[in-house]
């Protein structure tokens, strides 16, 4: 037993040494029992104390893992809280942009679906000039960047009213003789002018009247060529040889009541009324042609006589008229036998020419832009679409000379002056 615990008594062997010897004092002859037993039972305090110890220690390196244990899950815990709630958070931030970005979209979305239908919208049959259509939907896939890009998504077969062929049955309603009869003007729906060129004078005539008889003629020095209406009761005349334009005012009972003289600027023959001025045609031997457009004091505001290339826009420019929205002029030449559509900037748009249209004189546009040219040496009228298509020739007979042509828009009767040829 001893010499088993050997290391562990070394550090007390001096104690214990006397603790042998006084036992042996005691014992005598018991000594090696003495030893023995004095031996086994220090060794056990010892071992105890020790014990006691070791059990401390151990407790204490138990509690001390423990919390250090405790401690580390809680750190790895928290650490991963932390990881949630970071993500969490994230997570709520994403939602909220989101959140805009999805309100923008929508916001930008109900913007573009606007814009599409106006656009669309805009595609329909909206044209009231319009009166056939044939209509083909567009080949391109609907796709949202598709119909974005796309401008046309109907495709359409249009026949504008003025292209469209009018069955016209002549009557002759009024018997005058007209010594060369250059213009024809419907006042109203009851009164009807003409110039009779040859006789200087304007021929008033009631359309009222079952014979439809003329009132009275209003006489002048020179010849008048063409008339033009500015109000219900005031027309503008040309007298090109006087060169100038008459502004002439009516009562009710079409009795002349005042005339304004205002300067024709040059030999002045056709004219028209628009927008608060007028609109002349110049004709003069040797000299270009121009169309003016004039203020009602007869001050110049426009005057164009050459095309993009400098060559001159007409030769003799007798006649002319403008388009129902007022946006074209169209104007006879006599010189070139055409018929020339322009803009109010003097740009050329269109020009109509025919061999069955020789010596084109005065010309007529109903409401939905037709056009209706006088040809006299042809003996015919030519019915024209608004861009100057031939549609049909009109009073196509060898014995007469349409030179004059009005067209009323309430009745919707074209007048027309004829030159018998016997």
């Amino acid at each position: 037993m001893a010499a088993n615990f050997s290391g562990s008594l070394t550090q007390d062997s001096d104690e214990i040494k006397e603790m042998y010897c006084e036992e042996c004092d005691r014992h005598g002859d018991g000594y090696a029992t003495a030893v023995a037993f004095c031996d086994i039972k220090d060794t056990e305090k010892l071992l105890n104390a020790k014990s006691e110890v070791i059990k401390n220690q151990e407790e204490h390196a138990t509690d001390t893992c423990k919390e250090h244990s405790n401690k580390l899950i809680a750190t790895y815990k928290q650490q991963h809280k932390d990881l949630i709630d970071d993500f969490d958070k994230k997570m709520e931030e994403t939602i909220a942009r989101l959140k805009k970005e999805r309100l923008e979209l929508i916001q930008k979305l109900s913007e573009k679906e606007r814009n599409f239908e106006k656009k669309i919208t805009s595609d329909q049959i909206q044209n009231s000039y319009i009166q056939r259509y044939k209509l083909k939907e567009s080949d391109i896939q609907p796709t949202s960047q598709s119909l974005e890009d796309q401008t046309r998504f109907f495709s359409f077969n249009e026949v504008h009213v003025s292209a469209v062929e009018k069955k016209i049955a002549f009557n002759c309603d009024i018997n005058h003789e007209f010594d060369r009869i250059t213009s024809l003007l419907v006042l109203s729906e009851h009164t009807l002018l003409a110039s009779n060129y040859n006789r200087c004078s304007l021929v008033i005539f009631s359309l009222e009247k079952s014979n439809e008889e003329y009132i009275k003629a209003t006489k002048f020095n020179t010849n008048p060529w063409e008339i033009t209406k500015v109000s219900d009761n005031k027309i503008a005349v040309t007298f090109p040889d006087e060169v100038m334009i008459r502004l002439i005012t009516f009562s009710e009972e079409m009795k002349v009541i005042d005339i304004d003289v205002i300067p024709g600027n040059g030999c002045c023959y056709g004219i028209t009324y628009s927008n608060k001025h007028l609109v002349v045609s110049y004709y003069k031997l040797f000299k270009a042609s121009s169309i003016k457009i004039l203020s009602m004091s007869g001050k110049i505001v426009k005057s164009f006589d050459k095309d993009d290339y400098g060559q001159n826009l007409f030769s003799c420019p007798w006649y002319l008229t403008v388009s129902p929205d007022n946006s074209m002029i169209y104007v006879t030449d006599c010189g070139r036998q055409t018929v020339t559509c322009l803009t109010f900037d003097g740009k050329m748009k269109a020009i109509y020419k025919d061999d069955r249209l020789k010596d084109p004189y005065q010309l007529a546009v109903d409401e939905y832009g037709s056009v209706y040219v006088c040809s006299r040496d042809s003996k015919n009228i030519h019915q024209l679409s608004h861009d100057l298509t031939k549609v049909k020739i009109l009073l196509n007979k060898r014995n007469i000379s349409p030179t004059s042509i009005a067209y009323c828009q309430n009745t919707k009767r074209l007048f027309v002056g004829i030159n018998n040829d016997r």
